[in-house]
């Protein structure tokens, strides 16, 4: 029990809710307790919980605008998080024509146009999410999104759903980084 409750004390120390002395005053109770499970350093005061995030938003009219309470993207240091992409026209606001061909096709291209607006491109994505309404039209999303990546295509997760927003058949969103 003394250990686990070292242990947890450590953790706490580390995370900079519990100070160095406590811990010492632990492991002396402790008995034979290994001094590398201790902390002997004070926590640092730059705790990265506790710091702020540096966020830049990033909007581009060249992408439908969000119609919600969240952006575009993201960008966090040198990685982008880019929100879900539907297929819709972001000249005409509507949803393209033509199946989830075409929709997988126009949400790659927003995705690219939402990627280029920070200098990054479709080669810096290395996790794709894609949302589906229908399993049966993988093959068919599947095809169109793999003309985008000729090599090296990034990790990628497939789903299907109830229901995507304006009636969409897919919803694309991706991690990328520089």
């Amino acid at each position: 029990m003394k250990i686990r409750s070292l242990c947890f004390l450590v953790a706490l120390v580390f995370a900079g809710t519990a100070t160095v002395s406590q811990a010492q005053d632990l492991q002396a109770n402790a008995g034979d307790v290994s001094t590398e499970t201790t902390a002997t350093q004070p926590p640092s005061t730059s705790n990265s919980l506790t710091t702020p995030v540096r966020r830049t938003v990033i909007e581009t009219p060249n992408v439908p605008a969000a119609v919600g309470p969240f952006s575009q993207a993201i960008q966090v240091g040198n990685t982008i998080y880019c929100s879900g992409q539907i297929g819709i026209d972001p000249a005409a606001n509507l949803l393209v024509y033509g199946g989830i061909g075409a929709e997988t096709r126009q949400a790659m291209n927003n995705i690219r146009a939402l990627l280029r607006e920070s200098g990054y491109t479709l080669e810096n994505i290395v996790q794709v999410q894609i949302l589906i309404t229908d399993m049966n039209d993988y093959e068919e999303m599947n095809q169109v999104y793999g003309s985008y990546f000729f090599q090296n295509p990034p990790a990628r997760s497939v789903a299907q759903v109830a229901a995507l927003p304006s009636s969409a058949a897919v919803q694309i969103s991706v991690t990328a980084v520089k």
